[in-house]
């Protein structure tokens, strides 16, 4: 297994980095004392081009071998001193010129320098270091000192109120007080009075559908209570009504007509009554089967009751849809209308009419006069035929309108799939001796009216041959 290669650490790099600062440092301190060492020997050399006396030789030979000593102590203990007290050429020499000018005081000194110059273009921009590697996490500080309390909250929702407490013992009970001083005589009272009672209207009309009130006034002493109801027979039904005595109906309809009685009682056990009638006037409406009716061609015939209600009563009316009544022919009374000898012009649509002062209303019934069905072609009473033979019954008849003819077997079902009926004739194959019995011929018209023959078959063994065989 191979181990894994890993980085220099954070500590070595530390170090690398502060050797070469410090060596850094060393390198640029040695290169400023050589500037130093070069400005002194010009300082030199300009004192040997001036004509100066051999004391101000001395003096500036003492200076530069002061200065020289300097720079070597200074050289030793550069690494302790701050930088303020680092050593500068300038400031050597503004010494070496002040000396010079208080020695000559004969000759003039060479004056201050110049103002600065203007600055040099500004020089580009060095590449940007490397980023240093991200140091160590450091531990977690203390926790601060707690602050203050914040400010009191908004009072919160009041809960819900507690369970009621037990009922306390009840005290005992006090000892009676002094009496009192005897108050002045009263103001005499009102006299005991039996109640009465008035009611407005007496009567009352009023359409259908329509709001109407009665108001019953009671007086009395005791102040009696008032009561409403409907009187319905032997019996009485008690209503509902306002506080101050008035009874209301609202959407008043026919059964409300009657009469209604307001009573009034007391403590006195006596009772005082007043009625009122009430008349609710009802729309017509009538109740009419519409048909169709059929009647027989000839015969006395009556049409559906014509069922009328409404008030005041409304009167009752017929008319033909189109055409008038047949006159001498026709009875009727109210809701019963009656024909006579019906005949097939009769054929229509009758209107019940009924009619009082809130209005008319109309409903019709359909009358059919048709003929009885008549045969014209129907089996024999009696048939004989043997086993396995085919029968066929003929049977038809007209009227108005046309017949239709039907076969059944009485007590029992036509042979299924051996039978048929065939332009009205019924057709049997294959004779059973199950097949025996009476076959019943029907001709019916509307559907309502019939007329049927009836045929007797007979199955016998072996050949017979005599009147009505069949085979």
């Amino acid at each position: 297994m191979v181990a894994e290669k890993s980085g220099p650490s954070f500590a070595s790099i530390l170090t690398i980095v502060s050797i070469v600062m410090y060596t850094g440092g060393f390198v640029r301190i040695e290169l400023e004392f050589n500037k130093q060492k070069d400005k002194i020997h010009q300082l030199e050399s300009a004192v040997e081009s001036m004509k100066t006396s051999n004391d101000d030789i001395a003096q500036v030979n003492t200076i530069l071998r002061n200065r020289r000593s300097d720079y070597s102590t200074n050289n030793k203990t550069e690494n302790k001193r701050t930088s303020h007290e680092t050593f500068t050429p300038g400031k050597l020499v503004s010494e070496l010129r002040q000396k010079l000018c208080q020695s000559n005081t004969d000759r003039g000194c060479q004056g201050l320098p110049g103002p600065p110059g203007p600055p040099g273009p500004r020089g580009e921009r060095g590449k940007r270091g490397r980023s240093g590697s991200k140091g160590k996490t450091g531990n977690k500080g203390d926790n601060g000192i707690i602050g203050p309390p914040g400010r009191s909250g908004k009072q919160g929702i009041m809960g819900p109120p507690g369970w009621k407490g037990e009922t306390g013992l009840k005290g005992e009970k006090g000892d009676t007080g002094t009496a009192g001083m005897k108050g002045a005589k009263g103001e005499p009272g009102e006299s005991i009075a039996a109640p009465t009672v008035a009611v407005s209207p007496a009567k009352m009309t009023v359409n259908e559908s329509k709001t109407t009130s009665f108001q019953c006034s009671v007086s009395g002493n005791p102040k009696p209570v008032s009561t409403w109801s409907k009187l319905e027979g032997k019996s009485e039904k008690i209503l509902s009504a306002t506080t101050d005595g008035k009874l209301i109906l609202a959407n008043a309809a026919g059964s409300d007509s009657g009469v209604y009685k307001c009573s009034a009682s007391n403590i006195l056990g006596q009772q005082a009554q007043a009625l009122v009638h009430l008349v609710v006037n009802v729309h017509p409406r009538i109740s009419l089967n519409p048909g169709p009716r059929h009647a027989i061609q000839g015969s006395n015939f009556t049409l559906p009751i014509c069922h009328v209600t409404g008030y005041p009563t409304p009167v009752v009316t017929w008319k033909k849809s189109s055409g008038l009544l047949a006159q001498g022919r026709v009875r009727y009374n109210n809701s019963m209308f009656q024909i006579l000898q019906v005949r097939k012009e009769d054929s229509e649509f009758y209107i019940c009419s009924a009619e009082n002062l809130l209005g008319r209303v109309e409903k019709k019934t359909l009358l059919v006069v048709v003929s009885l069905p008549r045969f014209t072609s129907k089996p024999p009473s009696k048939i004989v035929s043997i086993l396995n033979c085919t029968m066929r019954l003929n049977c038809s008849a007209i009227g108005d309108p046309q017949p239709i003819i039907t076969w059944r077997k009485q007590e029992g079902q036509l042979p299924v799939g051996r039978s048929q009926q065939i332009n009205g004739s019924l057709v049997i194959t294959n004779l059973q001796q199950s097949d025996a019995g009476n076959y019943i011929c029907t001709a019916t018209s509307a559907s309502v009216l019939d007329v049927e023959a009836v045929t007797t078959l007979e199955i016998q063994k072996g050949e017979i041959i005599f009147e009505n065989y069949n085979c």
